[in-house]
């Protein structure tokens, strides 16, 4: 639309028609002169839908407008145009003029009087609308602009929250695919990764740091730690029997507490890795740590466990113990499986010779026994 346009509604001020009518033939803007009904009938609806907020005021009877308020508004709501468009207040006499519109803050209004110069009285509303329509613009064009800048700032920090929703949820995911969720300690497969890489670092190779956030972390503690590790290999004495006894429940709450004493403050240190390797066996990575260093940290852990006491699911107590083997890094180690089954074969030892001990690979004499029979 190239034109504004006002529309006065004569209800209740039918004795202006003739005042309207002179408006019409003079202003330089377009002019309909309707009632309430008709204008909610949707006689003027296709023009509507068109126009801008400033295209067009409407005048009405101020007391009036309070008996139409409502269906106006939502009327133009439907046409999906803002009912907070500009309304033109019509008054009678100057007292009521004053207190409506100096008190209820009616910013558009216009007292209308009898004159017998009726011809200038139409000018001087003209003239009046004229700065109307021209104010109307300016402050919706500001009010538009100040509209979309906040809009573009709010979808802006709404973009950056979804953002780092999305980088915190991709990031639990990541950390979900590491972690073993009984345990809280990390999987396997993280294990294995990461004693690659420490022995990697041992060897002075190019080491890929971009496969993944979490794991780069734990390795930076890694770095620059001499040219040797320890691993220790860790297996639940009889744990079959807790849960033949007890139930996996309660196997699953073991389990869940062994994990937690990994990760208590003063067992291990802050670089060492603790992980679940499978069922009930743990693999902790000590760094720059020698089977003769590593032996003490295992005495803790054994030392803690043997103060606490368990519960079956009718409250009865009982107590596990632990079998440890422990291996030291060696320079002719081709992967990291070599180390783990040295610490493996020492495992084993400990448990063929009455489990709840710690065996070291390298202080048993003579070649480590292969995997026997004994039982978990």
């Amino acid at each position: 639309m190239d034109f504004n346009i006002l529309y006065f509604f004569t209800d209740k001020i039918k004795i202006y028609k003739d005042f309207f009518q002179s408006v019409k033939d003079k202003a330089p803007f377009k002019v309909e002169i309707v009632t309430s009904k008709s204008f909610l009938g949707g006689k003027f609806s296709d023009v509507l839908k068109k126009a801008r907020n400033y295209d067009f005021f409407i005048a009405v009877y101020a007391k009036h407008f309070l008996e139409i308020e409502t269906d106006v508004k939502n009327y133009l709501k439907n046409l999906e145009i803002n009912p907070f468009i500009n309304f033109l207040y019509l008054y009678k006499d100057a007292g009521f003029f004053k207190e409506k519109s100096v008190i209820n803050g009616h910013k558009n209004s216009f007292l209308l009087y009898k004159s017998d110069n009726d011809e200038a009285r139409a000018i001087s509303f003209v003239l009046y609308m004229i700065n109307l329509f021209s104010k109307s613009i300016s402050t919706f064009r500001l009010s538009d602009y100040i509209y979309h800048s906040f809009k573009t700032v709010v979808y802006s920090e709404i973009l950056q929250k979804k953002k780092k929703e999305i980088e915190r949820l991709n990031e639990e995911l990541k950390r979900k695919n590491m972690i073993d969720d009984l345990t809280n300690l990390y999987n396997r497969s993280v294990i294995f990764k990461l004693l690659e890489r420490q022995k990697e670092l041992i060897l002075d190779e190019k080491i890929d740091l971009t496969d993944n956030d979490i794991i780069n972390s734990s390795l930076s503690s890694l770095t620059a730690l001499g040219d040797h590790f320890s691993i220790m290999m860790i297996d639940i004495d009889h744990f079959k029997d807790v849960n033949d006894t007890y139930g996996h429940l309660v196997g699953d709450a073991v389990l869940k507490t062994l994990g937690a004493l990994f990760q208590k403050e003063g067992i291990l240190r802050d670089q060492d890795i603790a992980g679940r390797f499978g069922g009930e066996e743990f693999i902790i990575i000590l760094p720059k740590t020698s089977v003769d260093n590593a032996y003490e940290p295992a005495q803790r852990l054994m030392h803690e466990l043997s103060e606490l006491n368990f519960s079956g699911a009718n409250g009865e107590k009982f107590k596990i113990t632990l079998s440890i083997g422990i291996s030291e890094y060696h320079q002719s180690d081709k992967t990291g499986e070599d180390i783990i089954i040295r610490a493996d074969n020492a495992l084993y030892w400990a448990k063929e010779h009455g489990r709840n001990q710690i065996a070291i690979y390298e202080r048993i004499h003579g070649k480590p026994k292969k995997r026997g029979k004994a039982t978990r």
